[in-house]
């Protein structure tokens, strides 16, 4: 089974999806740590080296410029794709786009957590 938390940036996909995990011993993955990693691999000039502890809007800008002008948000989809449909046992996703992109071969559960603007500004500063 998959289970994939979408939403919007702060509004506590992370923090669910990594209590999840370690509640149900199981993978989580990330999509944004998955584009880092996979530009990271194919692309120095934009992000030289990835280290797990980069956060994405350290280079959200180059990334957003670079999907814009290229199609490679399609290459990204296919890829991440394959890397969830790749994993055996239960994985919990972070990812506002897998549901949207996921072949309909799985099932996966899939969890939209709506938080106020309030809320999520907060919770980004910290």
């Amino acid at each position: 089974m998959k289970i994939c938390i979408s939403g919007l940036t702060a509004c506590g996909k992370t923090t669910l999806g990594k209590l999840l995990a370690d509640h149900y011993e199981c993978k989580y993955e990330s999509f944004s740590e998955f584009l880092l990693e996979y530009i990271a691999q194919t692309r120095k000039d934009l992000i030289p080296a990835h280290d797990k502890n980069d956060h994405f809007w350290y280079h959200a800008k180059e990334l957003d410029l670079y999907r814009l002008e290229t199609l490679i948000d399609k290459e990204i989809d296919a890829a991440f794709e394959s890397e969830i449909n790749s994993r055996d046992g239960h994985v919990i996703l972070d990812s506002f786009s897998y549901p949207i992109i996921s072949s309909k071969k799985h099932k996966e559960l899939r969890v939209l957590i709506k938080a106020g603007r309030k809320i999520r500004t907060n919770r980004a500063f910290l």
